[in-house]
């Protein structure tokens, strides 16, 4: 509607012109030298506009062609930003799919066209590690140390992507040590706690957790299961009896009660004997929680009175009723308490309920003692 009456108003004011200039053009003469020029009033200010025309559309194109150059170069780095963009795109969802080969390619061309030339190549360096290629890993750290402007954000980078490398925790350890503002960083603390924990070394992440949980820099609800798994390591990782049981003392009371870290302790244990004192352990803890796992390994610990030790676990039969684990356990307390018919009933029975290699490994050793070797080799 707007340009309609926009067009009648100028279809109207040309009307009014054309009657103006119909009536008397007007008449304009030009001397110059030896020369007259003699035309309409009309003509000679249409042949200015004209000329201004030309010489604005003239001016703007100059203009265009002085900043072509510059015009080129914006192209060029926009088509640059909108390829880096979707290399990057491409290799996070090779990353995400497994396509680390691909991944890898495309990460490298992103370190090349990307604005962080350092973190394209760290990309390249994870997608490297995780296909085993320690060679290329290494070239692109390299790479990566060479195009980087901040060094201190290279590391927590290096150590984020890459927290199984040895050099990575080193080079995190040295800047936390040289810096004390980035120390007290939370992420830097989570880093040097994840660490500690990709490595190993367990009681670095327990000091670790410790300044964490002190600075409130981790949540509540992940702390019992940080502290879990930092148990679990430490018990897993103690070399000889005596730190075995050094480590379990240290524990916290509460993660002393926790059944799953009861049945790593005893594993560990029973590695180094027969360690009769873990009879009371796990008779206390059955006592106040069930767990078929721990029920089990009651059935390996050789405690100072086979008999006594069977009928606590015929007592707990009776309560929890003819668990595939339990009756494992009771058919290898039996044979060491020489009721070998009742243990093989047992044994039968656990097999029937939770088949296992474990319980025909046991049941086959019982035959072969019993002489029945033909009927032993049937679970061999």
């Amino acid at each position: 509607m707007k340009w309609l009456l926009y067009f009648f108003a100028a279809l109207l004011a040309a009307i009014s012109v054309g009657t103006v200039i119909g009536r008397d053009p007007g008449r304009l003469v030009l001397v110059w030298g030896g020369w007259t020029l003699e035309t309409s009033a009309f003509f000679f200010v249409s042949v200015l506009l004209l000329a201004a025309a030309l010489i604005y559309v003239g001016l703007n194109l100059l203009r265009g062609l002085l900043r072509l150059p510059d015009l080129v170069r914006r192209w060029r780095g926009d088509r640059n930003s909108l390829q880096a963009e979707e290399l990057l795109a491409r290799g996070l969802q090779h990353m995400l799919t497994g396509q680390l080969r691909f991944a890898e390619r495309d990460f490298s061309r992103w370190a090349v066209r990307g604005c962080d030339p350092a973190l394209g190549y760290l990309y390249a360096a994870q997608a490297a590690d995780a296909q085993g290629a320690a060679r290329r890993r290494d070239h692109y750290l390299s790479q990566a140390a060479d195009s980087s402007r901040d060094a201190a954000g290279l590391i927590l980078a290096r150590a984020k992507l890459l927290p199984e490398l040895p050099q990575a925790r080193l080079a995190l350890e040295r800047l936390a040590a040289s810096d004390a503002g980035t120390a007290s960083l939370p992420e830097v603390r989570r880093l040097q706690l994840t660490m500690a924990m990709e490595h190993g070394a367990w009681a670095d992440a327990q000091q670790a957790l410790a300044v964490m949980k002190k600075s409130g820099d981790v949540p509540a609800d992940r702390v019992r299961d940080l502290e879990w798994r930092i148990a679990a390591g430490t018990l897993s990782a103690a070399e000889g009896e005596d730190w075995l049981k050094a480590a379990w003392s240290g524990l916290a009371s509460g993660l002393r009660r926790e059944p799953g870290l009861i049945a790593i302790y005893v594993r560990q244990r029973l590695r180094h004997g027969p360690s009769p004192d873990c009879e009371a352990i796990l008779s206390t803890t059955l006592a106040q929680v069930w767990d078929p796992a721990l029920a089990a390994l009651f059935g390996n610990v050789q405690g100072a009175n086979p008999a006594r030790q069977l009928r606590i676990a015929e007592g707990w039969l009776k309560r929890h009723g003819r668990d595939g684990d339990l009756l494992l356990a009771l058919g290898r307390l039996a044979q060491r308490a020489g009721q070998n018919e009742q243990a093989r009933a047992w044994l039968e029975e656990s097999l029937h309920i939770h088949p296992g290699p474990e319980v025909c490994a046991d049941l086959g050793q019982l035959l072969e003692r019993q002489g029945d070797v033909t009927m032993a080799l049937k679970y061999y």
